[in-house]
Order: C-alpha cells, then sequence, then structure tokens
C-alpha cells in the first residue's frame, strides 16, 4: 500500500504531530509513505530526523483567518495552485501512490489531485474553521462542501466536527480520535499524582500557541479571582504567538499583581517538561476541535478543567477525571479554588484521566483504526 500524505504547514503543531504519529505508525505495518509539505520548518526536520520520506511542494492554502494578510492573498495563491497544477500531478503520478490523504480542511489541492488521477482521497477535518480561527475560504464555504462530497472517506476528529462541520450524515465519515501517547508509555510510565502538594504549592498548566481565540486571557481572569486568597497557587503559561497578545497578558498580571505567581515559560519542545511541571490542565478555548493538550495531560495522570464547549465535554467527565466550567471567569475560578481546597483530588482524578487517556486516546488504537480504513478502500 503506497499513501501520498499532504500536510497544510511546516510547523510541529497538533494536525502535523498527528500526522507524524500516524505515518510512523504506517510505516512499521509495512505502508509505503510519503510526506508534501508547502514549506520546511520543524515539521520536515523531524520527518527528516525519523527518516520518513518527504517532498517541499509549494502549494497554497485555500483558507486564511480573515482579514489577516494572508487572508487578501487567497486569490493570488488560487491563482498559484492552478499553475502549479500541470507539474503536481505529473509528480503524484511518477509516485503513483493507492491513496491521498489531506491533513487538514485548509488544503484543497489533495481534493483535486484526486479527482483528476482517479484515487481514493481519505481527507482528514481536525478544525472547526470560522469558530476557532475564524476562517474564510476560497471562494467560499460552499467550494469546502462542494470537494467534501466527493471524498472517499472523511476522518472527523470528535463528535463535535462531525455535526457541526461536515453536517451531511450521508458522507461518508469516520470517527477517529487522536492519539498521543504509545501504548507503551502507560505501561512504562508512573504519573506523579500531586507531586507539588509537598510543596505547599497547585501548578496550574496552560500550553499552546498563545492566541485570542485560545482564550488565555479567560483563564488568567480566573486565576486572578483566587490568587491573593491561595499564595500557594501557581500558573505555568508555556507557549509561544502573537507578541502583542503575549505583552496585553503579562501587562494584566503586572496589573493586577499576580506576576508572582505566573510564569510565562514560551515555547517548550518538549510538551512532557510542561506536563510534568503542573498538576492540573486548563483548556480554556471555547471551540477546541478536539483537544489534543486535554488528551495529552490525560496521558501524564493530569485531571483537566475545560470550558463545557466544542469538543471538551467528549474527552472531560465532570466531577470524575476534571471538570467542565461555564459562566467564564467566575466559573473557572470556582474549580481552581476546588482542587486548592482539596488537593487530595489530584491524585483521585489524575488516576481517573490516566485510565482514560489509555482506553482512548493511544497511538497504537488511532493507527490501527486508519490503517483499517486505508486498507478498506484498498480492497474494494
Amino acid at each position: 500500500m503506497k499513501i501520498l500524505f499532504l500536510s497544510h504547514y511546516g510547523a510541529m503543531l497538533g494536525a502535523n504531530r498527528s500526522l507524524l504519529s500516524l505515518v510512523q505508525g504506517l510505516k512499521t505495518k509495512g505502508v509505503e509513505v510519503l510526506v508534501y509539505c508547502p514549506k520546511d520548518g520543524p515539521f520536515t526536520a523531524k520527518l527528516k530526523e525519523l527518516q520518513i520520506p518527504f517532498e517541499i511542494i509549494p502549494y497554497k492554502n485555500w483558507a486564511n483567518t480573515f482579514l489577516l494578510p494572508g487572508f487578501w492573498l487567497l486569490p493570488f495563491r488560487h491563482f498559484q495552485n492552478r499553475r502549479l497544477m500541470p507539474a503536481l500531478l505529473e509528480k503524484v503520478k511518477t509516485y503513483n501512490p493507492d491513496i491521498i490523504h489531506t491533513n487538514s480542511s485548509v488544503l484543497g489541492v489533495g481534493a483535486q489531485i484526486a479527482e483528476t488521477l482517479q484515487r481514493p482521497h481519505v481527507w482528514h477535518i481536525r478544525e472547526f474553521g470560522r469558530l476557532d480561527y475564524n476562517l474564510r475560504f476560497f471562494p467560499n464555504l460552499n467550494n469546502l462542501h462542494k470537494w467534501l462530497a466527493k471524498a472517499t472517506k472523511i476522518i472527523s476528529i470528535s463528535d463535535v466536527i462531525k455535526r457541526e462541520v461536515i453536517g451531511n450524515n450521508d458522507l461518508p465519515i469516520e470517527l477517529v480520535f487522536n492519539g498521543v501517547a504509545p501504548a507503551a508509555h502507560f505501561q512504562e510510565f508512573t504519573p506523579d499524582y500531586g507531586q507539588t502538594k509537598s510543596k505547599q504549592t497547585v501548578t496550574f498548566l496552560l500550553i499552546g500557541m498563545l492566541h485570542p481565540n485560545k482564550n488565555q486571557r479567560l483563564a488568567l481572569q480566573g486565576f486572578n479571582i483566587i490568587a491573593q486568597k491561595f499564595p500557594q497557587a501557581r500558573l505555568l503559561v508555556v507557549g509561544a504567538g502573537r507578541r502583542l497578545y503575549e505583552r496585553k497578558l503579562k501587562h494584566f498580571c503586572k496589573s493586577n499583581n499576580i506576576e508572582s505567581q505566573v510564569h510565562f515559560a514560551g515555547y517548550l519542545p518538549q510538551p512532557k517538561d510542561a506536563y510534568l511541571q503542573s498538576d492540573v490542565v486548563l483548556m480554556v478555548s471555547k471551540n477546541e476541535a478536539m483537544g489534543r493538550v486535554t488528551a495529552e495531560a490525560m496521558a501524564y495522570g493530569r485531571p483537566v478543567i475545560g470550558f463545557k464547549g466544542g469538543a471538551t465535554p467528549e474527552l472531560i467527565q465532570h466531577g470524575h477525571n476534571g471538570f467542565l466550567f461555564e459562566n467564564g471567569a467566575a466559573g473557572l475560578a470556582k474549580y481552581l479554588q476546588h482542587f486548592l481546597e482539596k488537593p487530595e483530588d489530584l491524585k483521585t482524578m489524575g488516576e481517573n484521566s490516566f485510565a482514560t487517556a489509555k482506553e482512548k486516546f493511544t497511538i497504537d488504537k488511532y493507527v490501527d483504526k486508519m490503517y483499517a480504513i486505508f486498507a478498506g478502500l484498498i480492497d474494494k
């Protein structure tokens, strides 16, 4: 079986981390893989390190965040893709894949190649689009749905994406949660539940790209409500992003005198380090398509406080492996205070989180399910 994978960016963020796990796992099953990527970056560096074949192909995405510079370039990028298409088709013909896989809704060339060459097209939908990234598609959203209807198989990473983005139940949709840790991790790793309890501190973690849509400001507002009452509370903020937004977040901490309790660590190449430094992880994004951070936190035995929206309620069982909050900063503060007053729940809910991740979010199950889907298309 030969599969061509198309990535839509060169960064090592959630979508590409999930793609990397997939191609690594498929290689162990004897699948021949090739990854196309539009630009060099940390993702292609990792592919090179792992000796996974890839090529840099300068195709363009057909969606971008509304009013950002890339949004105004969408018509021009559409023209660039049209000019590139003949050479791209010849390149794909030479590789002669059995299946073409597109890793995001923001990239349309994979669907077009698959239709022209009459190959099965598997399309991974990993984002809401407008709700999480304020995306606009060229020339309009109807164009995405027109091409989705032609896909051989659509992979949705959550039930809410299946309902709200793809919508049409007549389409060939499969729900496949991302895998975040190998099965061996759950045999070899022993979570240190409540490690910081002995230090008389409880550390909450915010991890991910710093962006207004990720709602880090809400987390700071909730933390600010309880910070003075609980001087043992700490908030660790991990991630990089918009510099102006980061400055605003830091200014909020300074103006509310919580600088000593909030630490901005920047980007960490190994997320594991952040999880091990924390006791509870926060997922405050209102429209999380699945929540890779939530699943990763659980894989390290951390309970999660998550906003009751998007796909987060599909991962968090309220009062079992974390809490779901509503009502803004006050609602979040209520559950921050819970762990400060009842640190024994760090262990109880952490154990439940670890069990949830072991059951639902192993890379092995993710790869096995995707392999079965690919194999089923070849057998038809």
